[in-house]
């Protein structure tokens, strides 16, 4: 320890060390028992407006364990290839924006071909719902996050068009005029969902809802957060900075309060890894981003001025309930062509994740 520093500063061993060392002769083992007790409650995650005092739920976890305060955070994060093995069921998630999936209805009263709304005629609107509901029925994938989709009845009719519709199939709308809002299409039955639109910073608020899905699948439980951060045109600076810093907020909170759980967060976060959100994302390890390492060809989501780019994420809070299964994640594009998926100006990213 040195001159001027803290306890606090140094290394829990390193503590009891130097307080060994000071009380050697009074502290019996009781008491350094105490002192460790005491110093681990010290590193307990504080309570903040973050946690709903009923967030917990009030029946047994899905599949019968018990929840618990604060997660491991280490290499456990992965199973599958090169990594631990899997030994839970496995389930394929992925992102998807839609890239301006209106409807027949132009509710701002500009719908021009320069503006931001588009009034599609009933025939263009079934074409669009079709060639969507077709690429989403290929990425056979039990949780989907979508973005940009503008009404609750838009994704209705998109879910009525699959070959297999989702059990649950929930939109945050965001409440201004031809909002184009974040969605979740989920097998397995919904418990629980929420909404959040205020940033600890009060001089915004998330661009678009930030959704929290609470689901049963196959007898696990899964808590699925759904985002679509400020995009960069007509940027604001600091927006998304945080809004990254509000996401990882909650969601880290939810993973501490609900560790049996597996927790994702995806979306179109409008951000490369190596910016400043997504390290306000992923910088402390409490969320992982599950194509860190991997080769941009294999994972990147859109193309700008002819260069691709990682801007649709999906990661991992490390808990006890769950596994990102390793080397997994990809991205989709149409056949024949590296910009979009399913007349999407994004590809779809897929990943597999091990429930326990």
């Amino acid at each position: 320890m040195m001159p001027g520093e803290s306890l606090s500063e140094i290394p829990l061993i390193e503590q009891v060390r130097v307080i060994n060392q000071r009380f050697r002769s009074c502290l019996s083992p009781l008491l350094l028992l105490c002192v460790f007790w005491f110093a681990a409650c010290g590193s307990a995650p504080p309570d903040s407006d973050w946690r709903d005092p009923v967030d917990a739920w009030q029946s047994d976890d899905v599949g019968g364990e018990q929840d618990a305060v604060g997660s491991v955070v280490g290499d456990g994060w992965r199973s599958g290839p090169g990594a631990e093995a899997i030994v839970g069921p496995v389930i394929t998630v992925a992102t998807f924006n839609q890239h301006h999936l209106s409807d027949t209805i132009c509710q701002s009263g500009q719908c021009g071909p320069n503006d931001f709304e588009r009034k599609w005629s009933q025939a263009e609107f079934d074409a669009r719902i079709a060639e969507r509901a077709a690429a989403i029925d290929a990425l056979n994938a039990d949780i989907i996050f979508l973005q940009e989709v503008e009404t609750q009845a838009v994704l209705d009719a998109l879910n009525a068009a699959l070959d297999d519709p989702y059990p649950v199939a929930i939109l945050a709308e965001t409440g201004y005029s031809a909002s184009l809002d974040v969605a979740v299409l989920a097998r397995g039955a919904l418990v629980d969902s929420r909404e959040y639109s205020e940033l600890n910073d009060s001089t915004y608020r998330f661009s678009r809802r930030f959704l929290r899905v609470d689901l049963d699948i196959q007898g696990e439980r899964v808590i699925a957060f759904s985002a679509h951060f400020k995009a960069k045109y007509q940027d604001q600076a600091g927006r998304r900075i945080a809004e990254a810093k509000t996401a990882h907020q909650i969601v880290t909170e939810v993973a501490a309060n609900h560790d049996g759980a597996l927790v994702i967060l995806g979306g179109d976060l409008n951000d490369t890894p190596d910016s400043e959100p997504l390290m306000a994302l992923t910088g402390d390890g409490l969320l992982k981003r599950v194509a860190e390492g991997m080769d941009i060809l294999d994972v990147y989501t859109f193309v700008y001025q002819q260069r691709r780019q990682e801007i649709d994420h999906l990661l991992i809070a490390p808990t006890r309930g769950g596994r990102y299964v390793n080397e997994s994640v990809h991205s989709l594009h149409d056949e024949g062509e590296w910009v979009g998926y399913g007349g999407s100006d994004h590809s779809a990213l897929v990943g597999q994740f091990e429930m326990r």
